[in-house]
């Protein structure tokens, strides 16, 4: 393997996105573009680069490893994302909870924590939370889970398509009137 091709395969790594990794690898564009649909596939047998594939491979089993990262915490930081009620950062009194009182699954929806001192006769804080975006959660939820997979249907027939197409072609005659009705509507004969 090149260098150009190792620095490819360490930009995939980062950006997931093959056309992109070869640009900032120094490939041409059109060079980028074919990279996208030739150099790293779905699997080693259809890759034309296996070696590419063994390094891509082996560095993504090596980050995985090397930060804990498996399919369940994935899901689970995404199901915190997705499912934590904002009612859950609050006392009752409606409050805001110290942030070392917030249960761990509040905590790690949060994307970030504002304070800011008021002024004036109302002193006080004022806290201002950014919720990560649920949404986006829940579509990634959906996505790794399969949940909006297209459902495979197998059907049986003893009808081939031409019959079929025969029997729902419009005749001669009709589409002759449908073309004089149109010229009509347009004013012409």
């Amino acid at each position: 393997m090149t260098e150009k091709q190792r620095l490819y395969c360490d930009n995939l790594l980062i950006l997931n996105n093959s056309v992109e990794a070869a640009r900032r690898a120094g490939y041409s564009e059109q060079s980028a573009l074919k990279a996208s649909h030739n150099w790293i596939r779905e699997t080693r047998e259809a890759s034309l680069y296996p070696e590419m594939f063994d390094y891509v491979q082996k560095r993504r089993e090596k980050l995985s490893k090397s930060y804990e990262v498996t399919q369940d915490r994935l899901v689970a930081e995404l199901a915190k994302i997705a499912f934590t009620d904002v009612k859950d950062l609050y006392n009752e009194d409606g409050s805001l909870l110290d942030i070392k009182d917030l249960p761990a699954a509040a905590a790690g929806a949060i994307g970030g924590i504002e304070y800011q001192k008021l002024p004036g006769k109302k002193q006080g804080v004022l806290h201002k939370i950014k919720q990560l975006n649920k949404i986006d959660a829940i579509k990634t939820l959906n996505q790794m889970l399969g949940f909006n997979a297209p459902e495979k249907v197998e059907v049986e027939s003893n009808v081939s398509f031409l019959d079929l197409l025969k029997q729902t072609s419009v005749p001669k005659t009709a589409k002759r009137s449908g073309k004089k009705q149109a010229r009509k509507k347009r004013g012409r004969r």
